[in-house]
């Protein structure tokens, strides 16, 4: 007896591996959703035409008796259903595809709340495109059924997923722990509700590596806190050889930094968009300025940049527009497209060697 059970639930698994690639129709809690068979154990939702209303996905459906894990969410899924008003995403969720929820209608939007079922899984799903995620679409993040505004990363989570906030506009605060260090492509982008980034510390902060500005919640939020005072003037420590890439990208609260001597690298876009920095004194210890380093530092006066920097990439002071005297010295070799764009006021002096713009 027992063998012929086993026998049986061995002919069910092979005859589900020897249908991937299976679509099939799949009823839960009233509303049909179409999937197709991955594997042996589990399936994707593909693409629905015409779901109205409340969608929630399943973390398990069943084909003929064998049940299989929900981990995908395919390409354009929901892209054709204008009148979804919320989608529910369980943890079972690894991957969503391009495209998966579409655009915003920016006329008659009727979808207004993305609920996942734990921010330890929304900050690990794989989104393969900023359309993937359904918060471009609803604005609103929900974790089981709670209006999330004042965002705390969870300890377990060292790093955020690309893309894993996009669009979540209801959003007016990101809390971060000193744990994560890596938070990747367009985390936080279109997060336009923000008004406070918080960090445990300056060193937590600079450990973290950003993939891009729109990675880093300052970008919008403006406001850089340690725990629960606001930042406005950050004293570099001394042991740091390079300020990494967007680590201040749009901190317009920062008003004084002193960067000491021993950094030899400040990375792309380090003080993007910190507005209300005054001029920095660059140690003669820099060799390198990155790619749009003090982009938009519209507080900028003038430029010295020391003896020791061989090289600036491309826009590194473009749209510092209020800069009347740039300093170039003789070390420098390399010298960017657009590094003075829209510095329309400076009065420069230029090494023989270098091609200014």
């Amino acid at each position: 007896m027992m063998k012929r059970v086993f026998l049986s639930a061995v002919a069910v698994v092979m005859a589900i591996v020897g249908r991937a690639g299976e679509i099939f129709n799949y009823t839960y809690e009233g509303q049909t959703l179409k999937y197709e068979v991955i594997d042996d154990s589990t399936c994707m939702v593909i693409q629905n035409e015409d779901i109205a209303g409340a969608v929630v996905i399943p973390s398990k459906v069943s084909l003929e008796g064998k049940n299989l894990t929900v981990t995908e969410i395919g390409q354009s899924s929901f892209i054709s259903c204008k009148e979804m008003t919320s989608v529910y995403i369980p943890i079972s969720i690894q991957k969503i595809g391009s495209f998966a929820f579409g655009w915003a209608d920016p006329w008659n939007e009727k979808m207004n709340k993305a609920e996942f079922e734990s921010l330890e899984s929304l900050c690990s799903i794989e989104f393969e495109h900023l359309t993937s995620n359904p918060l471009l679409r609803a604005k609103n993040l929900y974790i089981k059924d709670e209006e999330i505004k004042d965002l705390v990363i969870p300890k377990a989570v060292t790093s955020i997923g690309a893309y894993a906030f996009a669009g979540a506009s209801n959003l007016i605060s990101v809390n971060i722990h000193k744990d994560v260090t890596n938070i990747c492509v367009g985390a936080f982008v279109y997060c336009e509700g923000l008004n406070k980034a918080v960090y445990e510390s300056l060193d937590a902060l600079l450990k973290i590596d950003f993939d891009g500005y729109a990675a880093n919640p300052l970008w919008n939020a403006g406001n850089l806190y340690f725990k629960d005072e606001l930042v406005e003037e950050i004293k570099i420590p001394a042991e740091v050889k390079e300020i990494k890439r967007c680590m201040f990208s749009g901190a317009t609260c920062l008003k004084k930094v002193e960067i000491p001597s021993g950094v030899e690298r400040i990375g792309d876009n380090a003080f993007n968009k910190c507005e209300w920095l005054a001029n920095v004194d660059l140690p003669r210890t820099l060799r390198e300025i990155g790619y749009g380093a003090f982009s938009n530092c519209t507080e900028f006066t003038s430029v010295q940049i020391p003896g020791s920097v061989y090289k600036i990439q491309d826009r590194a002071f473009s749209y510092c527009t209020y800069v009347t005297e740039i300093t170039l010295p003789n070390s420098l070799s390399e010298i960017g497209f657009d590094t003075f764009e829209g510095c329309e006021l400076i009065t420069a002096v230029y090494n023989e060697k270098v091609n200014p713009y």
